[in-house]
């Protein structure tokens, strides 16, 4: 597996956690186990499609990075968005 994907992917995870954590104090645990899982796997997903995007360039300057991962990061959370309800 290619390292910049490996740690895209654990970063995801990670930042999953922390964005859980954050759902679930609002939202509460009982009852929202699967709704609390589908936002830990989006931050997954995430991490998976900004790692395999690495050679995407957007713009030619040096915070195409930038770009590009916002950018793919508002089309994966939009997805979950526009899902969820």
């Amino acid at each position: 597996m290619n390292k910049r994907i490996a740690l895209s992917i654990l970063t995801g995870a990670i930042l999953g956690i922390f964005y859980i954590l954050g759902a679930s104090v609002r939202i509460g645990w009982q009852g929202n186990q699967h709704l609390i899982f589908s936002l830990w796997y989006n931050r997954l997903i995430m991490g998976l499609l900004i790692g395999l995007a690495g050679n995407l360039v957007i713009i030619k300057r040096d915070w195409n990075w930038v770009l590009r991962g916002a950018s793919l990061g508002l089309v994966v959370s939009a997805a979950y968005f526009f899902t969820s309800g």
